[in-house]
């Protein structure tokens, strides 16, 4: 009878241990996400399902929690930094200030000087001079045309009502209020002319330019969104059916 309860304790010793484990994985070391749109496309298809992982880049806590939600400061130590091309799973909140995630590549990092216009986009850098065109019919999505350098953490950047524009979104995203009034800009209800930045920015876009939602409208990606590196297509389905030889497929 002894053996039995033994036997008992055992097995649900094994299985809490089993369910701790599985939770540590889903929070800190791996995440899945299903791709809702083509603007990655050929790389990532509407129907893809891609495992990401949390912990490539970072060891710590992702930028969303359950219970807690989404905070703007997640502790987590980085060490390897993230660079042109990676492409990244991030937390980016909607016009109707939802937060959902998106699936998009890092084509300028910190120092890196973008400028835009209605049917190219220019990288500039100490190692790198390089363009990307897409169709004119693109610039339905594109409110940041211009010359800018993408940020990174410590940067002092020079705030005013109209370069504001460029910035606000990621700096709110750090977790800092923005308000505007008679043309002066107030950080956390105190006027300011430059603003310090939290985190590393990236510049990032779809691969599939004439048809992506990216840094072209919604500006530049700070470091404490990014949820972390999708590396694997886990499931495949379209209107056609499942979509076997996407299976297994490594993203790069």
């Amino acid at each position: 009878m002894e053996s039995s309860h033994q036997s008992k304790y055992t097995i649900v010793k094994f299985g809490i241990i089993i369910i701790i484990l599985a939770i540590i994985l889903r929070l800190f070391i791996i995440g899945f996400f299903k791709v809702p749109s083509d603007s990655m496309s050929p790389t990532l298809n509407a129907g893809d399902r891609v495992v990401v992982a949390k912990c490539k880049n970072f060891i710590g806590f992702p930028p969303s929690f359950p219970l807690l939600g989404v905070t703007d400061s997640p502790w987590r130590f980085r060490y390897s930094a993230f660079s042109r091309n990676d492409i990244i799973a991030f937390l980016h909140a909607t016009e109707e200030h939802n937060q959902q995630v998106y699936v998009k590549r890092i084509v300028a990092i910190p120092g890196d000087t973008v400028s835009l216009n209605d049917t190219s986009l220019n990288i500039r850098s100490s190692t790198i001079n390089s363009a990307i065109r897409f169709e004119d019919a693109n610039r339905l999505y594109q409110r940041f045309e211009g010359s800018f350098v993408v940020p990174g953490k410590g940067d002092n950047i020079k705030i005013d009502s109209r370069t504001i524009q460029i910035f606000k979104q990621f700096i709110e995203s750090e977790g800092t209020r923005i308000d505007i009034l008679n043309d002066i800009v107030y950080i956390n209800g105190n006027p300011q002319n430059f603003y310090t930045v939290k985190n590393d920015c990236y510049y990032v876009l779809g691969d599939n330019y004439n048809n992506s939602y990216d840094s072209r409208y919604f500006g530049f990606i700070p470091e404490n969104c990014i949820v972390g590196t999708p590396f694997m297509i886990i499931w495949s389905k379209s209107d056609e059916g499942i979509q076997w030889n996407r299976i297994g497929k490594l993203i790069d």
